[in-house]
């Protein structure tokens, strides 16, 4: 459990309590003309006081929350990969939005070296499939659309996997309806990006959150919902192996 940290400015009554008994002291002792002046700067006193419990709360929101973006273009996503030093995540639906430029950082090294990367896609031929293109066409969808959806995401788990061998990265498939995407960076910083109804997955509002001095629960949250899918995600190499044996078999994906 976190300890909780209050300081002088969340204890509002306290303050106000030894500035007022301060000038009532100091009236008691002082000069005629010094009461005045003196509750002139309590007033002051008091003034930045209450000043200061109004705003804390935005303050606290914007040492957590560092922007929110109403759109997040393609090319934020290089910023974000190269921060990344002592891990990276990313979850998504297919991944087929960044494939092309994930696969261009990772082939010029654009990630450091020993940072290792696990990438959480959709499980193909799912029913969470059917409902996540339901969700973007904000229409019943076609058995071929999902199917093409399912496909892609193949596509895009073998192409990441495939980096393997040079790269620390590992692939998984969950299964669930996320109604958003993210990139987690170095457990310091996540970028959520929120799937609204009938637009692409890039079309939408990015809550850039951190940590910051004090911990973050929001992003604790959307960290610990990341390690839970991880927990229980199927390995990509898994999957295509009981695909390959389905197959053999006569079965179907």
């Amino acid at each position: 459990m976190e300890r909780s940290e209050r300081g002088w400015f969340d204890r509002f009554d306290m303050v106000v309590t030894v500035l007022v008994l301060a000038d009532l002291v100091i009236s008691s002792l002082g000069t005629p003309d010094r009461p005045a002046l003196l509750r002139w700067v309590l007033v002051l006193s008091l003034a930045v006081v209450f000043a200061f419990q109004v705003i804390r709360p935005r303050l606290r929101v914007m040492d957590v929350v560092s922007a929110v973006i109403p759109n997040f273009a393609l090319e934020d996503n290089s910023g974000v990969w190269r921060r990344a030093r002592q891990g990276y995540c990313y979850l998504g639906v297919s991944g087929d939005t960044i494939r092309q430029q994930f696969l261009r950082e990772l082939n010029r090294n654009g990630f450091h070296r020993d940072c290792p990367i696990r990438v959480l896609l959709l499980l193909p031929w799912s029913e969470y499939v059917r409902e996540s293109k339901a969700h973007e066409l904000a229409a019943v969808p076609s058995d071929e659309e999902v199917a093409a959806v399912s496909r892609t995401i193949e596509t895009s788990a073998a192409a990441y996997a495939a980096m393997a061998p040079r790269l620390r990265i590992e692939v998984r498939f969950y299964a669930s309806y996320i109604r958003y995407w993210a990139h987690y960076v170095d457990g310091e910083e996540a970028f959520i990006g929120y799937l609204l109804e009938g637009r692409p997955g890039f079309d939408g509002t990015v809550l850039c959150l951190r940590r910051g001095r004090h911990g973050n629960t929001l992003l604790r949250y959307y960290q610990e919902e990341f390690e839970h899918l991880w927990s229980r995600a199927l390995p990509v190499n898994d999957y295509f192996a009981n695909k390959a044996a389905s197959a053999g078999r006569g079965g179907v994906p």
